[in-house]
C-alpha cells in the first residue's frame, strides 16, 4: 500500500537529484504522534542515515541514533509513535549553521512533511539546525 511520506521523499530526490533517507516505512510514518527533527541525515555521506536510506534510530547504529535510542527509552517514550525527519532531508556536506537557502528548503519540505502526518501533537526540533529550520517554517 503507498504510503504519502515515502511517497513524498522519493519526489524530493527525484526533483533535488540527492539521496534522501526515507521514514521507516514499519514505522507509524503519517500516523506518528510525535516528530523528531534533526539537522541532515548523517555526518558523512555513508554515515547514519545516509547509510542505510532509513531516518530511524532503531535502524542506525551511529552514535546520535544510539544517544537518540537512550533518550527515549529515559524518557519512556514509545518509539513506535515516533518519526522522524531531517531540517535538511539530504547530507547538506557542510558543518555550521544551515545556510539561506538550504533553510528554506528544508522549511519547505518540513511544512509539507507536517501536514501529511494529520495525527502529530507534537514535533521535537534537536539542535540549532533543526530550530532554526522549524522556527522559520511556522514563522
Amino acid at each position: 500500500m503507498p504510503d504519502a511520506l515515502i511517497d513524498f521523499v522519493r519526489k524530493i530526490a527525484k526533483e533535488s537529484g540527492r539521496s534522501v533517507p526515507t521514514p521507516n516505512p514499519q514505522g507509524p510514518t503519517t500516523r506518528a504522534l510525535a516528530l523528531f527533527l534533526l539537522r541532515d541525515p548523517g555526518a558523512t555521506p555513508t554515515s547514519g542515515a545516509n547509510e542505510t536510506g532509513v531516518l530511524d534510530p532503531y535502524v542506525n547504529r551511529d552514535g546520535t541514533s544510539l544517544r537518540q535510542r537512550n533518550a527515549l527509552r529515559a524518557a519512556k517514550i514509545d518509539p513506535r509513535v515516533c518519526v522522524w525527519w531531517n531540517a535538511s532531508p539530504y547530507h547538506l556536506g557542510y558543518k555550521g549553521p544551515i545556510r539561506d537557502g538550504d533553510r528554506e528548503r528544508g522549511a519547505r519540505y518540513l511544512r509539507r512533511f507536517v501536514d501529511l502526518c494529520p495525527d502529530l501533537k507534537v514535533v521535537v526540533a534537536m539542535g540549532d539546525g533543526a530550530q532554526t529550520v522549524a522556527n522559520l517554517a511556522w514563522h
